[in-house]
């Protein structure tokens, strides 16, 4: 999402709470199109000299809170197991999947050195107060977030855990697990 008034740029990675952030600027610019855009996609339409002007940030996930998320979002009414939404998503489910789901999460905000590129990275489970950080760098009113697109969860993300499907997990999300200090707890 860009926001030229602001002069910012929002990486909505998804299952982040970004609908939430992107309702509250009435985002509808091109969202199809850029929806789930890289910082890397962002650069390359921008250009150097506007992207590096842009305030940049994003939010991340536990990546176990995260799939769990992902599975509850797509599977919605389906018969489908969550070790087998984990180990074969497109197979589960075809042509239903958006490709930025299964990715992890920096790429979406790393370089191909794995350094962040983000001027500010928030959390999905500070939401709320990472949110009120960039209001006040933007020059924007603090406002409570809405809870937009939120997953049928009930309990813990721990509960559809078993060892196995966590070490799934931790294997497929393991540089996002390393790169934002991500633990199962």
């Amino acid at each position: 999402m860009i926001n030229h008034k602001h002069k910012f740029l929002f990486i909505h990675i998804p299952r982040t709470g970004g609908s939430s952030i992107e309702s509250q600027f009435n985002y509808k610019e091109n969202k199809e199109k850029n929806k789930h855009w890289t910082l890397s996609d962002w650069k390359r339409t921008l250009g150097p000299e506007v992207f590096d002007e842009y305030f940049k940030f994003a939010f991340v996930r536990n990546p176990w809170s995260r799939a769990v998320s992902d599975y509850l979002f797509y599977t919605q009414g389906k018969t489908v197991t969550f070790k087998d939404f984990l180990l074969k998503p497109n197979e589960c489910m075809p042509n239903q999947i958006d490709p930025a789901h299964l990715m992890e999460q920096h790429h979406f905000i790393c370089d191909e050195n794995n350094n962040l590129m983000v001027d500010f990275l928030g959390r999905f489970e500070s939401l709320q107060q990472d949110f009120d950080i960039i209001s006040d760098r933007i020059n924007c009113p603090r406002q409570q977030l809405p809870h937009n697109n939120k997953s049928c969860l009930q309990g813990s993300y721990k509960s559809y855990y078993n060892q196995e499907t966590y070490d799934i997990v931790k294997q497929k999300f393991a540089q996002d697990i390393k790169l934002f200090n991500y633990k199962f707890n």
